[in-house]
């Protein structure tokens, strides 16, 4: 016999041996296995089309791109009906008072599933990483608050949230995202089973937020130096001038000096300070130009002390073991050397040296000083725009533009400025090519590769 019919004979609790009598007993035995087998070809469609549905739904989690996990809510769900027939009525209230229970709803959580994109997201290498109970001792207090809403969900029945949490990959690495979690509904109810946790990585965008309010307020913090740093120095101009002009005849010649010598000290502070900005600008949108030739970097860098000091003669400044030529633009290595200069007068020590050596195709001129030196956390920083590793009220050209503009202009010349603190000294770098390079490194200077 057939083993199917044999089943459904079974399954009937009839006897295969015993056969009926009459030709009505045969018509009910068929009819009732004509029943039992439509029933169990209908059942078998049906076990075909769920099948069929597990797979795509299976293949869609594992290969949707977006880090989704499958976890088992079901000891959560019994705990708190287990608070509410306690008498719990305020879930957020009770936490609040119970900060522990959190933790423990938290561990009831067991993670079946994961697919790669969320691997990928946590860093790990295998699923076994990640599957089983939550390790709650991990948790810092974005996952708590995290794990609140969740419970909160459940016991108001909701069956989909989403939240932003920030959590860290395996290498210790923060990782910010949106998270997603549905609970599906049997019958109206919660199936806290088979409930869906994704997570959208953002990241990247809350590192671009943050970057972007960082130099948001650099700028205005910008903004507002620079209207300080030229109004008092033009107020200084004016009132000399303004003394000058109205009583002219009633000042003898040391004084009418001394006002015209503040004048163009105040100017020329003034003058490299414009002159920076305008460098900062153009560079943005590609439109500084250099004119590069070989250059006696020992009257080079006198100027540009000369310039430095013009307003401050309180510091020595050693330049004398400078002798050695280089290609490049001298009004753009004046302006850096100059900005070098006034960098390490304000903010340096008491002695500042100013050496060049020559290695190979490179010249080498160093600004060195005595001072306490950038902190190290901002030793690279130093070379954005718009930023400071000091805050010194009152000093003219502290715009925290200097040391970018100097070190855009070094890479446009060919070369390399660079940062380093060691035994005591501060030293800015500037690398710079010794003669005339190749005709294909000229056209690429000049173009600002």
């Amino acid at each position: 016999m057939n083993q199917a019919l044999a089943d459904i004979l079974h399954d009937l609790a009839l006897d295969r041996n015993e056969r009926p009598a009459t030709s009505g007993g045969w018509r009910r035995l068929l009819d009732r296995v004509s029943s039992a087998l439509d029933a169990r070809c209908e059942e078998a469609k049906w076990r075909e089309k769920a099948d069929r549905t597990e797979h795509h739904y299976s293949h869609l989690f594992e290969e949707s791109p977006i880090p989704s996990w499958e976890e088992n809510f079901t000891a959560v769900g019994a705990w708190l009906d287990q608070l509410e027939r306690a008498g719990v009525a305020d879930l957020s209230g009770y936490f609040e008072a119970n900060p522990h229970e959190l933790l423990h709803g938290a561990s009831l959580i067991e993670v079946t599933n994961a697919n790669t994109a969320a691997l990928t997201m946590l860093g790990v290498n295998s699923r076994g990483d990640v599957l089983g109970r939550f390790d709650v001792e991990s948790f810092n207090e974005d996952s708590r608050h995290s794990y609140q809403a969740q419970f909160l969900a459940i016991w108001d029945d909701v069956s989909r949230i989403a939240y932003e949490i920030t959590g860290q990959r395996a290498n210790g690495e923060r990782v910010d995202a949106i998270l997603h979690w549905s609970a599906p509904r049997v019958g109206g109810a919660l199936d806290l089973k088979k409930v869906v946790v994704q997570m959208v990585d953002i990241t990247e965008r809350k590192e671009a937020m943050e970057r972007m309010q960082a130099l948001i307020r650099s700028k205005d913090d910008f903004l507002a130096t620079v209207s300080h740093e030229l109004r008092t120095p033009l107020t200084s101009v004016y009132g000399s001038s303004e003394t000058l002009l109205d009583q002219w005849s009633l000042l003898d010649s040391t004084v009418k000096l001394e006002l015209v010598q503040f004048i163009a000290q105040e100017s020329g502070e003034l003058a490299d300070l414009v002159e920076d900005l305008l460098v900062a600008a153009r560079a943005e949108i590609g439109l500084v130009s250099i004119a590069p030739r070989l250059v006696e970097l020992r009257p080079l860098v006198m100027g540009a002390v000369e310039a430095a000091t013009r307003s401050s003669t309180a510091k020595h400044i050693d330049a004398s073991r400078v002798d050695q030529t280089a290609w490049a633009d001298p009004l753009r290595l004046k302006q850096v050397v100059r900005n070098l200069l006034t960098n390490a007068i304000r903010y340096g020590g008491d002695h500042i040296v100013v050496e060049a050596e020559q290695a190979g195709s490179q010249v080498a001129l160093t600004v060195l000083d005595d001072g306490s030196g950038v902190p190290i956390h901002h030793r690279e920083s130093i070379f954005e725009l718009y930023q400071r590793a000091h805050s010194r009220a009152g000093n003219v050209a502290s715009v925290g533009v200097g040391l970018a503009v100097s070190r855009q202009l070094t890479e446009l010349m060919g070369g390399e400025l660079t940062y380093d603190y060691a035994a005591g000294w501060s030293r800015f770098r500037i690398e710079i090519p010794a003669f005339r390079p190749s005709t294909l490194q000229a056209e690429e200077m000049a173009a600002g590769r």
